[in-house]
């Protein structure tokens, strides 16, 4: 497993894009009222990223048709955006993905549209916290996972396996490790200018086995399920949260 650290300058090429990601999701969070289609959210997705010469890094990638995923209720991951309509109580998890010279900010979110979040929503949320407190110098990627799934099993929560966070590269979306939402036998240090992308997932349901829809992309889960994820990057003084806002 090659995991190559990155530079101060890199670290900046990266928060920059990451910050460019959080400015359009926090977007795409306002546009998702009841009444909007997800293509719809697509679409501003798309304009957004034109008008900050950012590249939305998900469209083309392996074939994919969209800009963002837009997932509803239980659809965990990969959906594509269409002319569904939201309704209010909808659970709408949008994965949005920008490259801005090769640096990339990604980053998902999960709301209840129309509505204040759940406890699901909002314990998936705080296992995102937690997962991203525990990458520390020095520690170890499964600190991470086994962080995330505590918060999951404390609540009562199944938490998925299948898929997780990863490396993030320039111009690499996907790049080693593969940051699980547990503790395997990976036991990877982590080190300044390790960027990773943490991602748990959470389905309220009796088991986190999933399956892939016909259409080849949507993950489905056996119940209601939510999604978070940024980008970080370890540091020697604790984990940076690189798909922020720039303060204004």
């Amino acid at each position: 497993m090659l995991v190559r650290l990155k530079t101060n300058n890199d670290i900046e090429g990266f928060a920059s894009a990451g910050s460019v990601a959080a400015d359009i999701m926090r977007t795409l969070l306002e546009t998702a009222k009841p009444g909007r289609s997800t293509a719809e959210l697509d679409q501003v997705a798309r304009e957004a990223c034109a008008a900050t010469r950012a590249v939305p890094i998900f469209f083309g990638y392996r074939g994919f048709p969209a800009a963002i995923c837009a997932s509803v209720n239980e659809e965990l991951v990969h959906g594509i955006p269409s002319d569904r309509v939201l309704q209010e109580g909808d659970l709408l998890k949008i994965d949005l993905g920008v490259e801005i010279d090769g640096f990339i900010g990604d980053i998902a979110r999960t709301i209840i549209v129309g509505l204040s979040p759940d406890k699901l929503v909002s314990d998936c949320r705080t296992a995102l916290s937690h997962g991203i407190a525990a990458a520390k110098s020095d520690g170890d990627l499964g600190d991470i996972g086994e962080a995330i799934h505590r918060t999951a099993r404390q609540n009562g929560w199944q938490v998925v396996l299948e898929y997780g966070g990863h490396g993030i590269d320039r111009g690499k979306l996907h790049a080693d490790p593969f940051v699980e939402n547990t503790r395997m036998n990976c036991r990877l240090r982590l080190r300044p200018g390790m960027v990773l992308a943490i991602e748990p997932m959470f389905v309220a349901g009796s088991n986190a086995r999933t399956k892939v829809a016909e259409n080849g992309w949507t993950v489905l889960a056996n119940g209601p399920a939510a999604h978070f994820e940024d980008t970080i990057v370890v540091t020697e003084s604790g984990p940076r949260i690189l798909t922020e806002r720039k303060e204004e």
